[in-house]
């Protein structure tokens, strides 16, 4: 009898020690971390990067709650050859979507990531169209060029902003130390640094 006692006790220790891991994650998760450029898309004739924020806030009505709200947003910069050689096109856009966090081992948050809150931007200021400097040819069509690809610049970000977020479901192996957040997701590492000071 006094075996399962001690055994009951051990294991109630162990949960009590795991809940606490959990809760404490869940405390130094909450802030804003940005990251590092990373390549959003695997087209070969679109080169896209992204540095991308992730806010976690607490939850509303529980704030010492194991979850709570998730933003993501993203500053992409984009470079697209044209057909029309020697023209090449860069751009710029944001991105954000929104989502809920849960803590679910000392170690691992699992994000669900609403694709209706998806949002793309791009900055008709910040398309530039731009000549190869070496045959200096001038292009009369470029405004007009710039007007036409703007719209179909937004909506290739968006497919690659869709199918980029719909891998990114849980954070594995989540390790805070002072202002550096690292985690996985699919076995690709991320690096972030915590932005503002902690509370």
């Amino acid at each position: 009898m006094k075996k399962f006692y001690y055994l009951f006790i051990g294991l109630m220790a162990v949960a009590f020690g795991s809940c606490d891991e959990n809760a404490r994650l869940a405390r130094e998760i909450q802030g804003t971390w940005t990251g590092t450029p990373e390549r959003l898309n695997d087209a070969e004739n679109v080169t896209s990067t992204i540095v991308e924020t992730y806010t976690f806030t607490p939850d509303e009505v529980n704030p010492k709650a194991k979850n709570g709200n998730v933003t993501i947003t993203g500053n992409v910069s984009s470079n697209i050859p044209v057909a029309v050689s020697p023209v090449s096109i860069s751009a710029a856009a944001t991105t954000s979507i929104q989502g809920t966090w849960t803590v679910i081992d000392d170690d691992e948050i699992a994000l669900v990531l609403d694709p209706k809150s998806l949002q793309v931007k791009v900055d008709p200021e910040a398309v530039t169209v731009s000549n190869d400097i070496f045959t200096d040819q001038n292009i009369p069509q470029v405004d007009s060029l710039r007007r036409e690809v703007t719209a179909n610049i937004a909506a290739q970000l968006r497919r690659d902003a869709e199918m980029h977020y719909m891998s990114v479901r849980q954070l594995d192996d989540v390790k805070i130390k002072g202002p550096i957040l690292k985690f996985e997701i699919s076995d690709i590492e991320y690096v972030l640094t915590r932005q503002g000071e902690i509370k």
